[in-house]
């Protein structure tokens, strides 16, 4: 999985690699809303499984993005900030 951390835009882009789509339904488990691509609706969760998806961007102003998740992703390895 690579990161990316772009504080002026106040995004983390998160891309995946090979098996790790299966990581994103569970992040978008926990983000909800702060999820801004792909963007979500009342079916997204429908479509969400019938689909693979390999790059997420998160808003990281949002309430439910705390310090500690931004924190366990900067412990990452495959991490860069612009």
């Amino acid at each position: 999985m690579k990161i990316l951390l772009n504080p002026k835009k106040k995004e983390i882009t998160i891309t995946a690699q090979g098996s790790e789509t299966d990581l994103f339904s569970l992040i978008v488990a926990f983000a909800g809303d702060a999820v801004i691509y792909p963007k979500t609706s009342p079916s997204f969760f429908k479509s969400f499984t019938n689909k693979i998806f390999s790059k997420l961007i998160i808003d990281m102003t949002h309430e439910s993005i705390t310090k500690e998740f931004i924190q366990m992703l900067l412990r990452t390895k495959n991490i860069k900030t612009i």
